[in-house]
């Protein structure tokens, strides 16, 4: 989670232009196979990497370009499976998306072989 010094991570609008860049700094993604995201956290995240994957502009909550960096993780999104842990009804539009109600579904999966789960989680999760 990226924050300052002084606890702002976004705007009352749910702006992070703030940030430079949301790429993957930390060359983590070559290590996960599956990333699970809170129901806060979800429909940024999914609205902000559609955006990057096919970039027409500015993207949306930042206000800019997308960096080359993020049009890959954008591409890595699109292509990795996801989970969304929440307790209500969540629509979700990428293919490659599904929600779940239980943690134990999550424990499971890590009881499985693969590669790391990377954890997306906001303020909102």
């Amino acid at each position: 989670m990226q924050i300052t010094v002084d606890g702002y991570i976004e705007d009352p609008e749910g702006r992070i232009d703030w940030v430079e860049s949301w790429e993957d700094e930390y060359d983590l993604l070559d290590r996960v196979d599956v990333c699970v995201l809170g129901r806060g956290r979800y429909s940024t995240y999914e609205q902000y990497w559609t955006a990057a994957l096919n970039p027409k502009g500015k993207l949306p909550f930042s206000g800019k370009e997308p960096t080359p960096g993020e049009v890959a993780y954008a591409n890595w999104a699109a292509r990795t499976p996801h989970i969304v842990v929440s307790r209500k009804p969540l629509n979700v539009n990428w293919k490659n998306t599904r929600v779940v109600s239980d943690l134990e579904e999550v424990r499971e999966l890590k009881q499985k072989t693969g590669k790391d789960i990377y954890m997306q989680l906001g303020a909102q999760s």
